[in-house]
């Protein structure tokens, strides 16, 4: 079932391009429009969402700042499509994927980068990928 808790009103779509980080203040995953009339500008969070046609992004320099302040930032995010018909997504033959800017400088699963994926699920049990790529 979808959480999503719009912001100032503002609307997602199915299939809208966003890009995706977790929120530190309120513990959800924020999403930002990457096109329409509202892009660059937050819609809203989610207590989970499943995006398709994922990429990952860090900023080193955001990363960078991380390390030299010892203060965490947004500067990683999952980029993909939201998909909000069917928000369940099974597990099976999933990769759990972390991201830790004092270790490493991108997202992994078990120590191996990844850059992408078809599908991801972010949740309060975590971060998955299928297809991970």
């Amino acid at each position: 079932m979808i959480s999503f808790h719009s912001y100032k009103n503002r609307i997602i779509l199915d299939g809208q391009r966003v890009k995706v980080y977790y929120n530190l203040h309120n513990g959800k995953y924020s999403a930002v429009a990457l096109d329409g009339c509202e892009k660059g500008r937050v819609l809203g969070h989610f207590d989970n969402v499943i995006l398709r046609d994922v990429s990952f992004s860090v900023s080193e320099a955001g990363r960078q700042r991380v390390i030299r302040e010892k203060r965490k930032n947004v500067h990683a995010y999952a980029i993909g499509s939201v998909f909000l018909s069917d928000q369940t997504m099974s597990l099976d033959n999933a990769s759990v994927l972390r991201y830790n800017p004092y270790k490493m400088s991108q997202f992994h699963a078990n120590n191996i980068p990844v850059t992408g994926a078809k599908l991801a699920s972010l949740g309060p049990t975590g971060f998955y990928a299928k297809e991970a790529k």
